[in-house]
């Protein structure tokens, strides 16, 4: 987190920098200035791609289960088709 001496002294000498304070306020406004808007920690982040991970790859699981049963029951169909066209 950015204390407000922090943001003051940044704003200060980067407005002297750039000579531009409104581009500066614009920049420092992307830093959070309370812990309700702290930065994501990289083990936030590793944990959240970590759960989309799984639930991605039990998606892949469940869409391999669904297309061999339609596989099965397409060949069950064409199989049933075949034999209505067979002589008895």
């Amino acid at each position: 987190m950015l204390t407000e001496r922090n943001r003051a002294v940044l704003h200060q000498r980067l407005t002297a920098l750039v000579r531009d304070e409104e581009a500066v306020n614009e920049m420092l406004s992307h830093f959070p200035n309370d812990d309700r808007h702290s930065p994501a920690t990289e083990a936030f982040v590793d944990a959240k791609v970590n759960a989309l991970d799984a639930k991605v790859n039990g998606l892949g699981l469940r869409l391999v289960m669904w297309m061999v049963g339609l596989q099965v029951a397409g060949v069950g169909v064409v199989l049933g088709v075949i034999k209505t066209w067979l002589p008895a």
